[in-house]
């Protein structure tokens, strides 16, 4: 084992099931959204001063088969995680998945999610939008739409209020 000093963290490299571990005072630590501690097996380990970034709302622990890469967020609009099958997300640590200018999680397919603080929501539009043109409206993380049907499939249309099913047409 030996010990580099880099960016004012200490870069660990073992040679058992630990691959990396990044400290700072002698806590697992590393900025923004790369991962603190590697293991061999892929598993990675986000911490910032001793902490766990993420919250209950998504996973600490992710697998190297299923993440891409965890982007160093250099500008506000660029996505939290990238997924190897081309899925981009944007979340917030606190609120879960949230992005106010564009959607939440976007599908290689075209679909799209749109979220705030954890909820699905839009304001003017459709809060989830499949490849085929199929939509659904969603309020504050429920189903719904003032004028209109909130969820659309081909030529069926399901009408929701704040949640709960009124009719299908």
């Amino acid at each position: 084992m030996y010990v580099v000093h880099r960016y004012n963290s200490l870069y660990t490299k073992n040679s058992g099931g630990l691959k990396e571990h990044w400290r700072k005072d002698l806590l697992c630590h590393r900025k923004y959204f790369f991962p603190a501690m590697t293991f061999h097996n892929g598993r990675k380990i986000y911490c910032t001063n001793g902490l766990f970034r993420e919250t209950n709302a998504f996973h600490s622990i992710l697998t190297s088969n299923l993440v891409l890469s965890v982007l160093e967020k250099k500008y506000k609009d660029e996505p939290t995680v990238v997924y190897k099958d081309g899925i981009k997300e944007w979340k917030d640590e606190q609120k879960g998945f949230h992005r106010t200018n564009g959607p939440a999680i976007m599908y290689p397919n075209g679909e799209e999610e749109y979220w705030v603080n954890g909820k699905r929501h839009r304001e003017n539009g459709p809060a989830v939008i499949y490849p085929n043109g199929d939509c659904e409206y969603w309020d504050h993380g429920k189903r719904h739409r003032k004028n209109g049907p909130a969820v659309i499939i081909g030529n069926k249309q399901y009408w929701f209020k704040r949640g709960k099913f009124i009719k299908k047409v």
